[in-house]
């Protein structure tokens, strides 16, 4: 291993770590900023427990949304949310047909490329035309759409997406 290789490495670490790493401690902070407040104003709902619990969960995850778009640049935050939106639609996508799509498509790449390439934009080259491919060729395991019609009508049926735009070949 050569020393830039072991920079790179270090620097991925520390982006992890800043990343995901800190997220117990960030838990705790919004548990401190939050939990009491939270608790207080469901505990004076009158609806069954089960719908408490999912009241909580939704103001939870909005709260933690806002936070993050909040905490943002707006072209950053307008980023994020189209990114995010599309990561959803792929997990909604993922449950509804019982695929994992971003295994799917990693075990293509290398399946038809392999893991040696002559360069890192040798790599980006060649990932990002058979990414394009992938995301648009229709898949047995998603009833014949392709992956992106998929995505965008989960997205669609769950409000994440204005307009059903499906293309006919």
């Amino acid at each position: 291993m050569t020393k830039d290789n072991m920079d790179d490495d270090q620097e991925i670490f520390d982006l992890n770590f800043h990343t995901f790493g800190k997220n117990a401690t960030r838990t705790k902070a919004l548990d401190t900023l939050w939990f009491d407040v939270l608790i207080e104003e469901v505990e004076t709902e009158e609806m069954p427990e089960d719908a408490k619990r999912k009241l909580i969960f939704m103001m939870t995850s909005a709260a933690v949304l806002d936070v993050v778009m909040q905490s943002l640049h707006p072209k950053l935050a307008e980023v994020l949310a189209n990114e995010l939106d599309n990561y959803i639609g792929i997990l909604m996508v993922n449950n509804r047909f019982g695929v994992d799509m971003m295994q799917d498509i990693e075990d293509a790449f290398l399946k038809h490329h392999g893991k040696e390439f002559a360069s890192e934009e040798d790599y980006i080259a060649i990932k990002e035309e058979f990414d394009d491919k992938w995301w648009n060729a229709p898949k047995q395991a998603l009833g014949g759409r392709t992956p992106w019609d998929a995505v965008k009508e989960e997205k669609f049926n769950a409000g994440l997406e204005r307009e059903m735009v499906i293309r006919k070949e």
